[in-house]
């Protein structure tokens, strides 16, 4: 659980001064054996958005404990997509 709270956490702390955005959703779903946070934000849209450093390093902890990690911009901002494995394994 430290690994999908620490990149709410860091995409949350970031909406503001890299992505100017003024509104956040995360949604937090349990479904087919696994814990699923997405995070969408209405920042800056229309400008080539490159995952930095912060996305890589919670894309690696996600991949430690089996799970995935996926950022894009949409037409309307940005969303950080994060899926963790429940249960042994």
């Amino acid at each position: 659980m430290t690994t999908i709270r620490l990149a709410a956490e860091r995409r949350l702390a970031a909406l503001l001064p890299e992505r100017q955005a003024t509104t956040a959703r995360v949604e937090v779903r349990v479904r087919d054996g696994a814990l699923h946070v997405a995070v969408r934000d209405d920042g800056r849209s229309g400008v080539e958005w490159v995952p930095g450093v912060g996305i890589s390093s919670m894309r690696e902890r996600a991949q430690q404990v089996g799970g995935t990690l996926r950022a894009s911009a949409t037409g309307s901002g940005g969303l950080v997509e994060t899926s963790l494995p429940l249960g042994p394994g």
